[in-house]
């Protein structure tokens, strides 16, 4: 990476604060409140000077805060709000401007005593809240010690026992791993607290392994970094994010800190406002990336990265490991998970992708798609601009696709392209992967199916099982064991492929000109490999593409490799530019 790709953050920051304020009025909003609430819009427009957006913005966002409270104290279920996200912006600007703006009224008071009351959990929400509820006491600790919080308790208590819990959670992340791996919406929610933490936390030992959880985090999403998003296999992950990666959450946070993914994108094409907190906290933060980390999202030839999160995601799993494969043409992530129904709700667990929009992957649709023939949803096929938009913007967003919270009631998890109804028996071996779908012949949707988009390739070639498609320099095959056809109708027409069984097996592979001159090369190299599916079994083997092994995948035993068990167990982090053993806490780096 050149210098001014490493120290031009600022001007980029600048620029996507500036996209914001200009869209301050946004109005995509969710089941709990408006996008710009909870994402924080105030800061950017405290940023830029605008002083009475800004203090419309921090009153709306209390005003939304307070109604997510009435209503969960009206019903104590009603806690999965998005309170928490709202309350660390809004503690932030007062952090950083409550002692130079608002002087002559009561904005700031009336935000620190929402922090105050706030209607804590503790540890009963999930991964991304705990951290937001933990830190939210810690940091109003220290702006008011003596303050009685919701409970009746000192803010000190609160503080004290927040930052044994803090410390805790950031240990585990490292050492263990995360139940919501990959997830670019998560990981932008977890920095609303980082973030908050490395700048503003008094106590070195929170902040110092704030800071280290982070750096982790960037080498996380580097792996993975593929056209300004990050593409990697994962287990908490939205389909409206991945059928397009110029809508992923975390690409303006990229974007600041390694700036255009090719010369020619112009700033505003990495911008949008999907969940964008996280990446509006970073634009007014010190803190920034290992040169390591960014460095590994610019390698340009063959890389391979991986890591394993050592907790409970599936019945009698206790960890799980990921794989990606990438060059500057392709990539493919996948993911050793076993197959089963429970827990499959937004897993992505192999993706192989070319381009922003050509990419290829399987689910088992979790439910069926619904949509009408006079909202516009019929004609929206093919559409990817947004000038004719069907839900928050995106014409392919819809029942069972949307992003989460949407007020329709169409977040459905699983949904059609969303997770797993049955999750399918993955296991990733480089530039190939193999997948078994062993799906209950009773289910309402008996069959997986191939998000495989074949306008958004140069080419496309089907013969004897394999599908194989090119997208400039890059490459992709597909080979079933069953029976394929495409949509012929409807909104997924020449999107969706469909498979015709419950039991299937499947064999992903990739490639570019690095690996093969010619697309042809790549097709005659893929159909000698001769994958072979033992349906009564569920064995499924297939040579490698370079005909140097024989990887192999069974639905009940898992991986193999030339007939023996294989262990895809690996370092809790691996790449070329960095190791982290699992257990410990200190990254390993090769390359400054």
């Amino acid at each position: 990476m050149s210098t001014s790709e490493l120290t031009n953050v600022e001007q980029r920051s600048l620029e996507f604060l500036g996209y914001v304020a200009a869209r301050a009025d946004n109005p995509m909003t969710t089941i709990w409140g408006p996008y710009r609430c909870f994402d924080g819009y105030a800061l950017a427009l405290l940023a830029t000077g605008d002083l009475s957006g800004a203090r419309a913005q921090i009153h709306d966002t209390i005003e939304m805060i307070e109604e997510n409270f009435a209503a969960e104290r009206a019903d104590p279920n009603y806690k999965w709000h998005l309170a928490d996200f709202a309350i660390h912006p809004l503690l932030r600007a007062w952090l950083l401007y409550g002692q130079t703006t608002f002087q002559e009224d009561q904005t700031w008071e009336r935000v620190l005593n929402t922090a105050r009351t706030f209607l804590l959990h503790f540890g009963d929400l999930s991964e991304n809240h705990n951290l937001l509820h933990l830190s939210l006491r810690y940091l109003f600790a220290q702006v008011d010690g003596d303050a009685m919080m919701i409970d009746g308790r000192p803010a000190s208590i609160h503080g004290i026992e927040a930052k044994s819990s803090i410390l805790e959670w950031l240990d585990k992340w490292t050492r263990r791993g995360s139940s919501e791996w990959g997830a670019d919406i998560y990981y932008n929610i977890n920095f609303l607290a980082l973030y908050n933490l490395v700048d503003f936390a008094a106590d070195l030992e929170v902040a110092s392994l704030a800071r280290r959880t982070l750096d982790l985090f960037f080498f996380d999403m580097c792996a993975d970094y593929f056209h300004g998003a990050i593409i990697g296999a994962a287990r908490r992950a939205y389909s409206c994010y991945r059928i397009d990666l110029a809508c992923s959450p975390v690409r303006p946070l990229l974007y600041l800190y390694l700036g255009p993914h090719r010369p020619d994108v112009p700033p505003e094409d990495h911008f949008n406002l999907n969940f964008i907190g996280g990446a509006i906290q970073a634009a007014l933060s010190h803190y920034r990336p290992p040169i390591a980390a960014l460095r590994l999202a610019r390698l340009q030839g063959e890389c391979c990265s991986g890591s394993t999160h050592q907790v409970a995601l599936w019945p009698g799993q206790s960890f799980l490991s990921k794989r990606t494969y990438r060059t500057r043409d392709v990539a493919l992530s996948s993911a050793c998970a076993p197959g089963g129904k429970d827990g499959r709700y937004t897993e992505q667990l192999v993706q192989a992708t070319l381009g922003e929009r050509a990419l290829v992957f399987m689910n088992h649709p979790g439910v069926k798609p619904h949509w009408k023939e006079d909202d516009g949803l019929a004609d929206a096929k093919g559409k990817w601009e947004t000038d004719n938009p069907v839900s928050h913007g995106h014409p392919l967003w819809f029942h069972g696709n949307c992003p989460p919270g949407e007020p329709h009631g169409t977040d459905i998890r699983p949904g059609f392209w969303q997770g797993n109804g049955h999750g399918p028996r993955t296991c990733g071996f480089g530039r190939m992967a193999l997948v078994i779908f062993n799906i209950d012949p009773v289910d309402p949707l008996p069959a997986g199916h191939a998000w495989f988009p074949r306008e958004q390739f140069d080419e496309v070639v089907s013969c004897d099982g394999w599908h194989f498609a090119r997208k400039d320099h890059a490459f992709v095959a597909l080979w079933s064991s069953v029976s394929t056809q495409w949509q012929k109708v409807g909104v997924w027409k020449n999107i969706e492929l469909q498979f015709s069984q419950a039991k299937s097996a499947h064999v992903i592979v990739v490639g570019c000109a690095l690996t093969h001159a010619r697309f042809n090369d790549f097709i005659v190299a893929a159909e000698r490999m001769h994958p072979s599916f033992n349906e009564s079994d569920l064995l499924l083997t297939s040579d490698a593409i370079d005909r140097k092994s024989r990887p192999g995948l069974s639905w009940n035993s898992g991986p193999t490799l030339d007939g023996e068990a294989y262990q895809p167990r690996m370092a809790r982090l691996w790449n070329p530019l960095a190791t982290l053993s699992t257990g410990e806490v200190e990254i390993e780096i090769y390359d400054q």
